[in-house]
C-alpha cells in the first residue's frame, strides 16, 4: 500500500557550487551533505520523499523592474519580464524566468534561475522517485522569512553564503513590504562590509532611508551599523519551507 502523503519524508536541499546541504524537516536533524544532487538523492531513492529546494544565489538573478505600460494580462507581463531580464542579463534561454507584481504598486519583481541547474534536479528527483514541491533562491527564502518583520516601513533583506572562493550575497530593500531593489552579488572573503555594501547600493534606490533596519540570514553581524541602522542577524541554517 502506497504510504500517505504526511508519511513521507520532507528533505530540504540547499544546492550551491560547494556542493549541496540537506536536513529532515521533521526532525530538523541534518543529513549527510553531498557532492552533488545525484549524491543527494541517492539516500532517498524510491522513498517518495517531498524535497524542498534553495537555490544558491549563485544560481539566480533578480530585478525590479516597472511594470510595462499597456500590458493586460499575465502572460503579457511575463514576455514583458522575460525581455528586461534579457536586456540587463543576457540571453535568457538559460534561465527560468518568473516575475511577481504587487497590486498595490506598479513594480515587478523578476527573479531567473539558471536552467543547467533546475532542469537536472527535476529530472533526477523524478528518476528516484521524489517530488520536488518548491524551489527558491536562497535569498527569496530568507526574504519571506523576514516578511512579516518588513510589512511595515524600510527594510534591507540580506542573505549571505558563505563559501572557500567568497560565496554570494543576496540583497534587497524593501518599503511597506514592497520590494524596490534586489540582485545578487558575489561576496567577498569573509563576512559581509554590510556599511560599506549598503552605502554603494542605496545609489540605486531613489530615497532610500540610511537607517532602514537590516535582516540578515546566513551570518552573524554587529547590532548596529556605522549609520546607527540596526542589525538583526540569524546565522542558522537554511530557513527551509517557512510559510
Amino acid at each position: 500500500m502506497t504510504p500517505m502523503l504526511w508519511n513521507r519524508a520532507h528533505v530540504g536541499l540547499l544546492i550551491g557550487p560547494q556542493g549541496v546541504s540537506a536536513q529532515d524537516l521533521r526532525s530538523g536533524r541534518a543529513l549527510p551533505a553531498a557532492a552533488g544532487v545525484a549524491q543527494a538523492l541517492e539516500g532517498q531513492r524510491g522513498s517518495g520523499a517531498r524535497l524542498s529546494v534553495l537555490l544558491s544565489d549563485a544560481y539566480c538573478r533578480f530585478a525590479v523592474v516597472h511594470r510595462p505600460p499597456g500590458v493586460r494580462s499575465a502572460s503579457e507581463l511575463q514576455a514583458a519580464a522575460q525581455s528586461r531580464f534579457r536586456a540587463m542579463f543576457g540571453d535568457v534561454e538559460r534561465w527560468r524566468v518568473a516575475c511577481d507584481a504587487s497590486p498595490r504598486h506598479d513594480l515587478v519583481f523578476v527573479a531567473g534561475v539558471d536552467g543547467a541547474v533546475l532542469e537536472p534536479l527535476l529530472a533526477q528527483a523524478q528518476q528516484a522517485g521524489l517530488r520536488v514541491i518548491s524551489v527558491k533562491p536562497l535569498w527569496l527564502a530568507w526574504a519571506t522569512h523576514f516578511r512579516r518583520q518588513t510589512r511595515r516601513g524600510r527594510h534591507w533583506v540580506l542573505a549571505h553564503e558563505a563559501a572557500a572562493d567568497g560565496g554570494w550575497l543576496g540583497l534587497g530593500y524593501f518599503e511597506d513590504g514592497v520590494c524596490r531593489h534586489a540582485r545578487a552579488l558575489r561576496a567577498e572573503d569573509g563576512p559581509p562590509d554590510i556599511d560599506a555594501l549598503l552605502a554603494r547600493e542605496r545609489a540605486f534606490v531613489a530615497g532610500a532611508d540610511p537607517l532602514a533596519a537590516v535582516w540578515l540570514g546566513g551570518a552573524a553581524a554587529p547590532a548596529l551599523l556605522a549609520s546607527g541602522a540596526g542589525v538583526s542577524a540569524l546565522a542558522q541554517a537554511a530557513p527551509w519551507g517557512t510559510a
